[in-house]
C-alpha cells in the first residue's frame, strides 16, 4: 500500500511512524472509533487519533484501518453489529446526538438563570464550560444502550451540560451590553467610575434607565445659572461665620461639619457657595456642585427582595451622613 493511500493505518500498541511530505500523509496510532456512517457503499469511521485533541477527529475508510482491526471487532461488538462493505448499519450517528438534543428541550431562560446561582460567590461567576464534542461524544455512548438501560443521572448530567453552553454565550452577548450601558455612562460621569453589574440572571440595563451627572432640583426649587449674591469669606467659609453662603446669609444652617458630612436633617434646604463667593474651590461649603466623587456600581437587585430592578452601590464603604449623589432613572 503506498504511503499516500493511507491516513490511520497504525494499530493498538503501534508506534507512530511519521512519513516525509514526499511519501503522503504521516502514519498515527488509533485511539479509539467513535461513530461510522455509509459513503457511496463504503463504511467510514470517525476516529480519535492519540495524542491529538478531539477537534482532530477524522473521518476514515475502512482500508485505512488494516492495522486496527481489533479495534474494529470491539466497536462492531460495542455497537452489536457487523459491518462490512455495503451492509446496512444500525447503530448512533450525529444525526441521532442532534435529535437527542432536540429531544430534551431548547434551554428556558428560567433553567440558565437558576443554573446561573449556582455559580455566583465571592469571586463573582465562576464555572467551566462543558465543550461540544464531549457532550456529544457522551450523548453517543449513552445512545448505544437500549433507552430501558439508560442512566437517568446521565441523561440529567447531558441536559444540564446543554444548559451551561446555552448560558455560557447567552451570558457572553449579556456582557457585552453591559460593557456598552458602562462606557455610555461613565462618558458623563466625571471623577466617579460607574460600573454596571449583573450576577443574578440575565436581564440587561433596561432601554428607559438614564445615567444623569447633573444636580436636579426637586419640585418648586429653581438654581439660578447667575446667583444673586456670594459671599466674602476667604479662604473657605467656616460654620460659625455669619455672612456664609450657607449661614445667616441666606438664612440657612450652614449644612455640612468640617469633614463636609452633612449635619442637617435630610430635606433641609442647602445653599452652596457659588461663581461669586470670594471663598475657594476647598471651601466647605461647596460639595453637592463637585459631582459625585465617589466609585459607584448599578448592579442587578435579586428579585427574591421584591424591590428595584437595579440598586447602586458605592465600591468602598461610605461614611455615615457623607454626600453621594444618586443615580437617576
Amino acid at each position: 500500500m503506498k504511503a499516500n493511500d493511507v491516513g490511520l493505518i497504525a494499530g493498538k500498541g503501534s508506534k507512530r511512524k511519521r512519513v516525509s511530505e514526499e511519501e503522503g500523509e504521516p502514519e498515527y496510532e488509533v485511539e479509539r472509533i467513535i461513530d461510522h456512517h455509509i459513503v457511496q457503499n463504503h463504511v467510514h469511521y470517525l476516529v480519535k487519533r492519540r495524542g491529538w485533541p478531539e477537534e482532530s477527529n477524522k473521518w476514515e475508510p475502512e482500508k485505512h484501518l488494516c492495522n486496527s482491526k481489533q479495534i474494529l471487532r470491539n466497536y462492531h461488538k460495542k455497537c452489536k453489529v457487523l459491518v462490512s462493505g455495503s451492509a446496512s448499519i444500525e447503530s448512533p450517528t450525529y444525526k441521532a446526538v442532534q435529535e437527542f438534543k432536540e429531544s430534551l428541550g431548547y434551554p428556558t431562560k428560567k433553567m440558565m438563570e437558576n443554573i446561573m446561582q449556582t455559580f455566583s460567590g465571592s469571586s463573582g461567576l465562576v464555572y467551566r464550560v462543558p465543550r461540544e464534542n464531549f457532550i456529544d461524544n457522551k450523548i453517543l455512548q449513552l445512545l448505544e444502550l437500549p433507552k430501558d438501560r439508560r442512566d437517568p443521572k446521565a441523561v440529567q448530567y447531558i441536559k444540564e451540560a446543554l444548559v451551561i453552553r446555552e448560558f455560557h454565550f447567552k451570558r457572553l452577548l449579556q456582557l457585552i451590553k453591559l460593557q456598552a450601558s458602562e462606557r455610555r455612562m461613565n462618558m458623563s460621569a466625571g471623577k466617579a467610575h460607574i460600573k454596571v453589574e449583573n450576577l443574578v440572571d440575565l436581564e440587561e440595563i433596561p432601554t428607559s434607565f438614564t445615567y444623569v451627572n447633573d444636580c436636579i432640583p426637586g419640585e418648586g426649587i429653581t438654581i439660578p445659572e447667575d446667583p444673586l449674591v456670594g459671599c466674602d469669606c476667604q479662604p473657605a467659609c467656616k460654620p460659625d461665620y455669619g455672612k456664609c453662603c450657607g449661614g445667616k446669609l441666606t438664612g440657612a444652617t450652614f449644612a455640612y461639619g468640617p469633614d463636609q458630612r452633612l449635619t442637617v436633617p435630610v430635606g433641609t434646604p442647602i445653599y452652596e457657595c457659588n461663581m461669586h463667593c470670594k471663598c475657594g474651590i476647598n471651601c466647605l461649603n461647596r460639595v453637592v456642585q463637585k459631582g459625585c466623587t465617589i466609585n459607584l456600581c448599578l448592579f442587578r437587585v435579586n428579585q427574591t427582595l421584591q424591590c428595584l430592578l437595579f440598586g447602586l452601590i458605592a465600591w468602598i464603604p461610605i461614611c455615615q451622613n457623607l454626600l453621594c449623589l444618586p443615580l437617576e432613572t
